[in-house]
């Protein structure tokens, strides 16, 4: 996890790039720094730590498992908790019984919903 106010690159260029970003802010409470912690060993994404709130994102995509999570917190994790202890989030969601899933193109959001079925 980092500390940091930058905004990811895409959102600093002269608004002709793409603001492909996904992310979800969450209150500093052990469920949600569960999730950061589990969210920061995957590839790709960033965890910015604040004051108040935990900041994790991703280009394109973010998947966070709720077994993984749960694991890590020690207690069960499912959307319910996580949205408790989620103060917003930004890209397009969907949720299944395993998983919270955000991504920047809502076609691929149709795509790993259909596979998860």
């Amino acid at each position: 996890m980092t500390d940091a106010t930058a905004a990811p690159a895409a959102a600093q260029g002269s608004g002709d790039v793409a603001y492909d970003y996904v992310g979800l802010v969450m209150q500093r409470t052990p469920e949600g720094e569960a999730v950061g912690r589990v969210c920061s060993q995957t590839p790709g994404v960033e965890v910015i730590t604040n004051t108040t709130f935990l900041d994790v994102r991703a280009k394109d995509r973010l998947i966070v498992n709720f077994d993984a999570v749960g694991e890590e917190l020690g207690s069960d994790m499912d959307g319910y908790v996580l949205q408790e202890h989620m103060t917003t989030h930004y890209g397009r969601m969907a949720m299944t019984d395993d998983s919270f899933i955000l991504v920047a193109d809502p076609l691929e959001l149709i795509e790993l919903i259909d596979s998860e079925s």
